[in-house]
């Protein structure tokens, strides 16, 4: 067989369709295998914790393969399997320190053991930009703390709250941020999932260009402390106009389309805002609340995007002056959209009712529902 450089080989490999079909590279002769390992190792997505046991006792049987590891991503399905033993949990905790080339990480676990908190103690991936877990309960929040104060280069993090997640100590208030240290993350660009872990980064460098929560804690404190409270500081880590403007979904039930006009005065330079629920709507989307959303739009210059979700179909008895009837529905919907279209000039899509619809680039700006 003629000798090819490397080079050709690899890129031979990453066209082939699936993994299974790269994988018979590394049969055909030593050349092709190690040319094709790189191109397998390089970006590992997991199912399930049984196939997350298999790699990671193959990584620790050839150390060396660790090395080419870019991107590790375990997400079983919820449900599907859990630890077996010891053995299997410590055997993902071995292979993680030798992926010294990591550039994202990503373990969700269902039966999550807090105790791979402990592994971050001692990780320190150099190239590590993009990263997301559980948030761990109290008693292991210092280590998870810790690992990201060494990681100051990420850019983008996801931190979710395990279904049932409690804390240690049921007397503790739900939001436990005040109280925690500071984390610094200068380069963060993008940031998804506990409203509460966010409040403790420290985004100096105003680079924060998406933001997307996906549990609001039903809370004590009053909605409007709890929307004050993420709206100030989502604005000390986004740049204001003329900057390229903000991201930002809220998917929680502690509050809905009530905090718009919060959102809106605090943070001018939202680009697209998402309101909705993240299992049901604490209340329908009343026709009063449209004016009032109205009433702010003024207030958002760079806004594109706007959806509001609600559990009022269009057949909603609520909804005034309709008498159930759908045409009606979708013409009083229009009218709302524009009008908003002339506070708003540059609103382009919207998601109201749970009907989708977009702005025609034609004189009058006319919307029409897309779905």
């Amino acid at each position: 067989m003629p000798v090819f450089p490397a080079e050709i080989i690899q890129s031979i490999v990453e066209e082939l369709p699936t993994p299974f079909e790269q994988a018979k590279m590394c049969l055909v002769s030593t050349q092709c295998k190690a040319a094709a390992l790189p191109v397998l190792y390089r970006h590992v997505k997991l199912r399930s914790l049984k196939m997350t046991t298999r790699f990671c006792a193959t990584v620790n049987k050839f150390p060396a393969r660790g090395n080419y590891v870019r991107s590790f991503i375990v997400e079983p399905e919820a449900g599907a399997d859990k630890w077996g033993d010891l053995l299997e949990f410590t055997t993902l905790r071995r292979a993680l320190l030798l992926f010294s080339q990591l550039e994202h990480l990503h373990i969700w676990i269902p039966s999550y053991d807090d105790d791979l908190f402990h592994t971050f103690t001692t990780l320190t991936l150099p190239r590590l930009r993009r990263f997301a877990c559980h948030q761990p309960s109290f008693a292991y929040d210092n280590l998870l703390g810790d690992f990201l104060a060494r990681h100051t280069t990420l850019t983008e993090l996801c931190i979710i709250r395990p279904f049932g997640y409690q804390w240690d100590n049921p007397s503790r208030p739900t939001d436990m941020s005040m109280s925690l240290p500071m984390v610094p993350l200068p380069a963060l660009q993008s940031y998804s999932g506990s409203y509460s872990y966010f409040l403790r980064l420290v985004v100096r460098n105003r680079r924060l260009a998406h933001a997307s929560f996906w549990d609001i804690p039903q809370s004590s404190l009053d909605r409007n402390v709890l929307v004050h409270r993420l709206a100030n500081a989502l604005a000390q880590a986004s740049e204001p106009i003329p900057g390229p403007g903000l991201k930002l979904s809220i998917l929680g039930d502690a509050f809905g389309a009530e905090a718009i006009p919060i959102l809106a005065r605090v943070l001018p330079h939202l680009r697209t805002l998402e309101i909705g629920p993240f299992v049901n709507p604490p209340c329908r989307l009343h026709p009063t609340t449209l004016p009032i959303i109205s009433s702010v739009l003024k207030h958002l210059p760079l806004l594109t995007t706007l959806s509001v979700h609600s559990s009022a179909d269009l057949m909603d008895p609520m909804r005034a002056g309709t008498n159930g009837n759908r045409d009606e529905v979708v013409k009083q919907d229009a009218v709302v959209l524009t009008m908003w279209a002339k506070l708003c000039p540059s609103l382009v899509a919207s998601r109201l009712h749970n009907q989708h619809w977009q702005r025609l680039p034609v004189p009058g700006s006319p919307w029409v529902m897309v779905s």
